[in-house]
């Protein structure tokens, strides 16, 4: 199951990386456009338009980065929740699954009843270093970690 949600999160990583690809260069092209050219001193237009291509791109370089990261994991049971774990917790007979991987474009995102957690999320802080068995709050209630694989 682990190497079936790598993969599906590194597909939407890479679909989101293309349209962002796309978004970039075009910020990048009206950025540079001779359309642009300053009409006077208060014309502002190149400028905002640069710290937009800026921001896009500095987007796209972070959402690489979380696809490098992505790459890195290796599907294997663990004991501990850490990078790459798959858990359970458990709350007055309801129970959810998590994915943990570094990748904050996804938070919250799932795929076959699924969701994905990053560490630095609120429960992901909470349950990083944890094992089955173990207890834990998030945000004023009790869980209870009922696998951890």
């Amino acid at each position: 199951m682990k190497k079936e949600l790598l993969e599906w999160a590194k597909a939407r990583l890479l679909q989101k990386k293309e349209k962002y690809e796309k978004i970039a260069n075009h910020a990048h092209a009206d950025a540079t456009s001779s359309e642009l050219k300053s009409d006077g001193k208060y014309d502002t237009r190149a400028t905002e338009a640069g710290y937009l291509a800026g921001a896009q791109i500095k987007r796209l370089m972070n959402l690489v980065e979380e696809i490098k990261e992505i790459e890195k994991i290796h599907p294997l049971d663990q004991q501990v929740i850490e990078i790459g774990a798959l858990l359970t917790l458990s709350r007055n007979q309801k129970q959810k699954t998590y994915f943990v991987i570094p990748s904050p474009t996804l938070s919250g995102a799932s795929h076959q009843n699924v969701f994905i957690l990053t560490p630095d999320s609120p429960i992901g802080k909470e349950v990083m270093g944890l094992e089955e068995g173990d207890e834990v709050e998030v945000a004023g209630s009790e869980y209870l970690i009922s696998s951890v694989w």
